[in-house]
């Protein structure tokens, strides 16, 4: 054991000593608390409305059912087109 060491333990006090660590906060401090300024309103545009994308994801989720159980890869392929044309949509009207 290092000599620093021995030298804590003698100053530390224990744990369970009762005694509060600071004072608490009068309720009056809490009131002279400086005015936080609002933060300032973001620029934002409405929500896209997602119902002819929702509509074109139906749709290619029954052509691919239908194309997986009648084992037609033109089926899937069609489907695969039509997500792609409702995302190509979806882009180009945004404004990309």
């Amino acid at each position: 054991m290092l000599a620093d060491e021995e030298a804590e333990r003698a100053a530390a006090r224990p744990v369970t000593d009762d005694a509060p660590l600071s004072e608490p906060v009068a309720d009056a401090d809490a009131d002279a608390a400086p005015y936080a300024e609002p933060a300032p309103e973001r620029e934002s545009r409405p929500a896209a409305d997602l119902r002819p994308q929702y509509a074109a994801a139906a749709l290619a989720a029954v052509i691919a059912i239908v194309g997986l159980l009648m084992g037609s890869a033109l089926l899937l392929i069609a489907a695969a087109v039509v997500l792609v044309i409702a995302v190509a949509a979806a882009v180009i009207d945004d404004g990309w």
